[in-house]
C-alpha cells in the first residue's frame, strides 16, 4: 500500500474518532489550543470543526488519490506530508478565527 494512501486512512479514521469523542477531554487526538481548552464547550465545539475538516481533508485528498493516481506518482512522502502540514495550518486557523468570534475571547 502507499504511503499517501495509508496517510489519507490514517487522517480519515483519527477525524471519525475525533468527532465520536469531541466531549472527552482525556482523549489522546483532538484540538488543544488555550483559547479551546477554556471551557468544555469550547473544547467541543473546537474539535466539531476539528474533526469535521480533517474528514473533509482526508476525503478530499484520498478521492484525488483514487481518481488521479498519475498526479501523485511524482510526488514524493516529504512533500506529501508538507501538503498534510498545509492543510493542517489552514485548518487551525479556521479554527482559532472561529473560537474567537463564537466566545468573543
Amino acid at each position: 500500500m502507499p504511503f499517501e494512501l495509508k496517510l489519507s486512512v490514517c487522517l480519515f479514521l483519527i477525524s471519525i474518532s475525533i468527532l465520536l469523542l469531541r466531549g472527552n477531554r482525556n482523549w489522546i487526538f483532538g484540538y488543544r489550543s488555550p483559547r479551546a481548552i477554556r471551557t468544555h464547550k469550547s473544547y467541543a465545539y473546537a474539535n466539531t470543526i476539528y474533526g469535521s475538516g480533517m474528514l473533509l481533508i482526508s476525503s478530499i485528498y484520498l478521492a484525488m488519490l483514487t481518481w488521479f493516481p498519475r498526479l501523485y506518482i511524482r510526488v514524493s512522502e516529504t512533500e506529501h506530508i508538507l501538503i498534510a502540514i498545509s492543510y493542517f495550518a489552514i485548518l487551525f486557523l479556521i479554527i482559532e478565527i472561529k473560537l474567537q468570534k463564537v466566545f468573543k475571547e
